[in-house]
């Protein structure tokens, strides 16, 4: 990636190096709700239950107690993603209770993804996500960018290749959010008393969002100019930026097809397909922390949110969540204290 061209895949909203605003940190004093007077509201005591590490951590420990015994699928799932950054081997043999990459839970395949990318181990046997996972579960681009990104950086082109034309005809690009939040929301509902707005938070902090890494793949659309390369890259930028549901997927469509239109010298195209990944980011920054600070506090907000994240996916869900707070403040008598 054109070291001018702006931000960074680690930059974009989504990426799984970054944390949702608010999320998983402490932001004290950033984006904090104020009364008509303009004065900081005064939290309820017990959503400070995050103030330490320790607390989060403590927390997650005994959910992973008390659900790794469960032979509920969705408690061990919920129990691997508390264990993927800590205790990796403790969620390998979680998730290969329910079959690993060998899984018919296209869930449990995208968990051991996120897992392999952060903790790789032997389990971490990509031929047979290949062979297995995929024929499983062929409709979901988001896989195949998967196995695309491995072949990229393993330098097997004709893998590659292969699996990309698969994703640029795949009908969607699921990253399995919604679901995620609803594993984590039961888990820690079974494990804690935790109410809904810090279980959110803390889904939030843990899911997989994109356990891969795209880079290679931006660059070589970027660097191939011949042969079939460019058509394949911008065929799948568009459909990436078309059935994305997530607005990481989007913008890397978008970005693939501003290098295929640059590489030709279309640069009418190259300006329409960055204003258009602008205004996703735009859209996406103006939810920001305060936006994330008002779902964690308002459980019909949060109700809302989570009902679009189902039918729309997370870029939408946002979006609608930050005009569902703009309605809300413009009502006679709002107080974004109460």
């Amino acid at each position: 990636m054109p070291a001018d061209e702006g931000d960074t895949l680690a930059d974009m909203p989504g990426a799984e190096s970054v944390p949702a605003p608010g999320i998983g940190r402490q932001d004290a004093g950033r984006g904090t709700p104020t009364d008509s007077d303009g004065k900081d509201c005064v939290r309820d005591p017990e959503l400070q239950i995050w103030a330490t590490n320790e607390d989060r951590e403590r927390i997650r420990r005994e959910a992973i107690k008390t659900l790794a015994g469960s032979d509920d699928a969705d408690y061990l799932m919920a129990a691997a993603l508390f264990s993927k950054w800590d205790e990796a081997g403790t969620a390998y043999s979680l998730l290969e209770q329910l079959g690993g990459f060998d899984s018919d839970d296209p869930v449990v395949v995208w968990l051991m993804l996120g897992i392999c990318e952060q903790r790789p181990g032997p389990q971490c046997d990509l031929s047979l996500f290949d062979q297995v996972a995929l024929r499983r579960h062929r409709n979901n681009g988001s896989l195949w960018l998967a196995s695309a990104a491995n072949a990229l950086q393993s330098g097997d082109d004709a893998r590659a290749f292969q699996a990309l034309r698969n994703a640029a005809t795949a009908p969607e690009f699921d990253i399995y959010y919604d679901d995620q939040l609803r594993i984590v929301d039961l888990g820690l509902s079974a494990a804690t008393s935790l109410p809904a707005s810090q279980r959110l938070g803390e889904a939030l902090a843990v899911i997989s969002t994109h356990p891969y890494d795209l880079r290679g793949l931006v660059a070589r659309c970027d660097e191939e100019t011949d042969g079939e390369w460019p058509e394949l890259c911008d065929q799948l930028g568009q459909q990436m930026a078309s059935r994305g549901q997530d607005a990481l997927t989007q913008r890397i469509g978008l970005r693939l097809q501003s290098h295929v239109a640059r590489n030709r010298g279309d640069d009418a195209a190259v300006r329409d397909f960055e204003k258009q990944g602008q205004g996703i980011r735009e859209r996406l920054e103006s939810a920001g922390l305060a936006t994330m600070d008002r779902l964690l506090r308002d459980e019909a907000l949060q109700q809302e949110f989570l009902a679009n994240l189902a039918v729309y996916g997370e870029a939408e869900a946002l979006v609608r969540a930050v005009e569902s707070i703009r309605r809300r403040n413009d009502a006679p008598g709002f107080d974004a204290c109460d």
